[in-house]
């Protein structure tokens, strides 16, 4: 899970952020080796830790890029805080779960998860 996570954090720093009126540094870099942590994860899972392990994946990406979702409900919408909270909650678990069934799918599928086919690619 700890890959997982590692991978849904890089993915959402690569892309280019606003907080509050400062920009962050421009870490693009990023997206080309974001996703190689979860590619060893499923590499070494068993059973449907895929759908798990795509859909912890997508609650660290999203959690991270979708913060917006939140200061747009509350400040602008005048939505409660719980309420602004749970269309966050809401928002980052529905988009996780399309890396979830994206990684079960390829799981299931037998799709070639080995370092060496992926770095086959890259090279």
């Amino acid at each position: 899970m700890t890959l997982a996570i590692l991978s849904g954090l890089l993915s959402a720093l690569s892309l280019p952020t606003v907080i509050g009126s400062r920009l962050l540094p421009d870490l693009g870099f990023l997206a080309w080796v974001a996703l190689v942590p979860l590619y060893v994860a499923l590499a070494k899972s068993e059973g449907n830790k895929a759908f798990r392990l795509g859909f912890v994946y997508g609650l660290a990406h999203f959690g991270v890029s979708l913060y917006w979702i939140f200061i747009a409900l509350h400040t602008y919408g005048k939505v409660p805080i719980p309420i602004s909270l749970m269309g966050l909650i809401a928002g980052v678990a529905l988009e996780a779960l399309f890396p979830a069934a994206t990684c079960w799918m390829a799981f299931r599928t037998k799709a070639p998860f080995s370092i060496s086919f992926i770095l086959s690619w890259i090279v």
